[in-house]
């Protein structure tokens, strides 16, 4: 997800850094489905409800720590 927000950062550019940022996340939206969405979409209204901005890497590290595998370094 971060490789082609950054590959393709033209598609998302306004003049606001703001909405760039809101299609960046609202990109994201339309990318992921099933239990991710259910645990984003909750993590977004609740920040939005809350009047906070929620920048695209904090969206990555929360879907990051709700599935990372526990055992990962045990199975490495």
């Amino acid at each position: 997800m971060r490789n082609k927000l950054r590959l393709n950062a033209d598609w998302y550019e306004c003049d606001d850094p703001d909405a760039t940022e809101a299609a960046r996340i609202a990109y994201i939206q339309t990318r992921i489905a099933g239990k991710a969405s259910d645990f984003l979409n909750p993590f977004l209204d609740a920040r939005e409800d809350r009047g906070e901005e929620v920048a695209v890497e904090e969206v990555i590290q929360y879907l990051q720590s709700v599935f990372e595998d526990p055992d990962q370094r045990i199975k490495a």
